[in-house]
């Protein structure tokens, strides 16, 4: 009986509690295991508004979740930062560090080594020792005689949300006339710091994600039925459809290039804000600084904008055993998409 309110409510919890081991994790990362926590909940409700005339539904879905997860990394250690590569030389002669203004420009060859693999003091960019301190300290070795390699692990979480809404409206004005009316909205987060905290970035630690991603989906549809004749019936309905995201690195305002000294990257404090990418290559692994597709999958900033408007009339006729139907569609978008493939702070390796 649709003149009857029925409705139901729902939930599912999952949740790994202190002390949970999973043989997906990986073990040769220290630390404890992070955390996964998902909650679906939500409930729906239907029934009359006026009774035989006017009748209401309305549901709604809810997702609240953290996604834990751990990273091994790298990062420079104390002599490193302040240009002592002794250690390096040390695991493998393959790592001697050569003076850049010796020898030939163009090939490097007769280009004379650093001893003790130091570089001087006076040779270190200001520039370089400012965004070096955006890495953190190691605090872990596994590699024996490699303190500077896979020396920092840590975990972290990817922080999801989803709210889902849906109503439908159906009024009834007479036997030949009845009008319906729906709107859906969708809405998703996503977010999480890189590895090196929010500004500086680096590699994910919670899930394969860093940054900070918003998501609106809305939709409206209205429709009216109108029976002309026992053998005419025409139907009316408009649509709209909207679809909106944005996605920014962590740190979204701030400068920390310009602070430091370096021209030409954050040029303002919108589309070029942010940690750049610093890629710093060795033989074997990088040290990630900063936010990019590459590093953690921070395709940032991201925006992006579309609107669909539709209007349709269908116009149907039986004729004895046959239905003639004819109608136009018409329908006007609207689209904005500023992609950001490479991070607009700059890339730098």
């Amino acid at each position: 009986d649709t003149n009857q309110v029925h409705g139901d409510v729902f939930e599912y919890l999952q949740l790994n509690t202190p002390g949970f081991s999973t043989f997906a994790r990986n073990p040769f990362i220290p630390g404890p295991v992070a955390t996964y926590r998902q909650n679906q909940f939500g409930g729906s409700v239907g029934g009359p508004v006026v009774k035989n005339k006017l009748f209401s539904f309305f549901d709604t879905q809810l997702n609240r979740q953290s996604q834990g997860g751990s990273v091994l990394t790298s990062v420079p250690d104390v002599p490193n930062r302040a240009g002592n590569f002794s250690d390096w030389l040390a695991f493998s002669p393959n790592y001697q560090i050569y003076d850049p203004t010796t020898g030939n420009a163009a090939t490097g060859v007769g280009r004379t080594p650093f001893p003790g693999n130091i570089i001087p003091a006076g040779n270190l960019s200001t520039q370089a020792q400012k965004i070096q301190t955006y890495f953190p300290l190691p605090n872990t070795q596994q590699i024996a005689g490699a303190p500077f390699e896979n020396n920092y692990a840590t975990s972290g979480s990817l922080a999801i949300t989803g709210n889902s809404y849906n109503t439908r409206e159906d009024y009834y004005l007479n036997s030949k006339n009845s009008i319906f009316g729906r709107y859906s909205y969708q809405g998703f987060t996503e977010s999480a710091p890189g590895a090196f905290g929010a500004l500086a970035g680096g590699p994910a630690a919670g899930g394969n994600y860093a940054g900070s991603s918003v998501a609106d989906n809305q939709s409206l549809a209205i429709g009216w039925t109108s029976t002309l004749s026992p053998t005419l019936i025409n139907e009316l309905r408009f649509g709209w459809m909207h679809y909106h995201v944005f996605d920014v690195p962590q740190g979204y305002g701030q400068t920390p290039a310009t602070d430091a000294g370096i021209p030409g990257l954050n040029l303002d404090k919108t589309y070029t804000s942010g940690m750049p990418f610093f890629n710093i290559t060795s033989t074997s692994f990088p040290y990630y600084l900063g936010y990019s597709l590459g590093a953690n999958e921070c395709n940032c900033p991201l925006t992006e904008s579309e609107d669909q408007f539709q209007f349709v009339d269908n116009l149907s006729k039986t004729v004895g055993k046959h239905t003639f139907k004819m109608g136009a569609d018409l329908r006007y978008a609207m689209n904005l998409r500023v992609p950001s493939d490479t991070h607009r702070a700059g890339q730098l390796t």
